[in-house]
């Protein structure tokens, strides 16, 4: 069986307990970014800002050795900028462990692309936005758009020629201004040399009624968003760790579920922390104060049944009943 599949299953008996490790990991390189994006709430962050040491990496990720099925080298933050991310990923495909890398493209030169295929990548993922370059200066301050689409055909000609598995997709947030143009960007996008397009929806979690039009459909909280609480973990570069996936601020909201610096991942997970947080999320209570009017979206439960059964990064964005969902993945992929 696997992680995701049982963590999946514990979560629907109610159980307060998951597996022995979080089928996936959001672990983060550095918060540090070289852009200033529109969508993106890291301007909102008031963590310090710093990188990820070796020693703690290593210490991370041999925790989740025979039970974490991905490794997302990504949480707030530009990854490339991290001086050892390939050898980062090297460990984590020495484990086993799946990785994937989120990035702006900006720094992914073709040096970075032969050493991050080198080392192993399973998936990276470019973000773009729109096909529009004046467009792409309003959304991606500080980036080159041209720049960025020259990485892309480096990063396709490194797989190609090693005749790698890596998987690239496109990653868009559904703002009001890709709407504007979506069949462009798409025509766009089937131009490129890519796997598919994800398209991320807009999620406020600022509560900024000037942003919120931003957003495809409604967000709300539901009982089901928790599932998190069984599947996800996120860890921040200094080794803190939390279930909650838009968390920018200092921990001083009771949202923290550890120090991975004084404990290990399979103590973590299943440790009074995050027990107690599985027993109030089945009850239908909020998880700390912060938690109160969460503008992330609900999670149904025939999604998470699926979920359990389909590669998310590499199929799937969300699956839910709605545009947004039906949208989340464009398979660009040529027969």
């Amino acid at each position: 069986m696997t992680t995701h599949l049982e963590s999946a299953l514990r979560y629907l008996v109610r159980s307060e307990r998951s597996a022995s490790r979080p089928a996936e990991v959001y672990l983060e390189p550095t918060n540090r970014c070289n852009l200033s994006c529109a969508s993106c709430p890291r301007t909102r962050m008031d963590r310090p800002v710093g990188e990820m040491g070796l020693e703690l990496f290593h210490h991370i990720a041999t925790g989740l050795a025979g039970g974490t099925e991905l490794v997302n080298l990504y949480t707030y933050g530009e990854p490339l900028l991290h001086p050892a991310i390939d050898r980062m990923v090297a460990t984590l495909a020495g484990l086993g462990i799946a990785s994937s890398i989120t990035t702006n493209g900006t720094r992914l030169d073709r040096r970075t692309s032969e050493l991050l295929v080198a080392a192993g990548l399973s998936h990276m993922i470019v973000s773009l936005d729109t096909d529009d370059p004046v467009r792409y200066r309003d959304l991606r301050r500080g980036g080159q758009f041209e720049l960025v689409i020259e990485n892309l055909h480096y990063l396709a000609e490194v797989v190609r020629t090693r005749h790698a598995p890596t998987v690239v997709h496109l990653s868009a947030v559904l703002t009001d201004q890709l709407k504007s143009h979506f069949g462009s960007f798409v025509a766009f996008a089937r131009t490129l040399p890519i796997d598919g397009v994800r398209f991320e929806r807009f999620i406020d979690v600022s509560r900024d009624p000037s942003l919120a039009s931003g957003s495809l459909v409604a967000t709300c909280a539901s009982a089901h968003t928790h599932f998190y609480l069984w599947r996800k973990l996120y860890v921040y570069w200094d080794g803190h760790a939390t279930t909650c996936p838009y968390h920018l601020w200092t921990f001083d909201e009771g949202l923290s579920d550890g120090d991975l610096r004084e404990e290990s991942v399979e103590t973590l997970w299943n440790g009074p922390v995050l027990r107690a947080r599985r027993a109030r999320a089945l009850a239908g209570e909020p998880l700390a104060p912060l938690c109160e009017g969460c503008g992330f979206p609900p999670y149904p439960r025939a999604a998470i049944a699926v979920k359990a059964l389909v590669h998310e990064k590499t199929f799937i964005s969300c699956l839910m009943p709605t545009l947004s969902g039906a949208l989340a993945h464009l398979d660009l992929r040529r027969s």
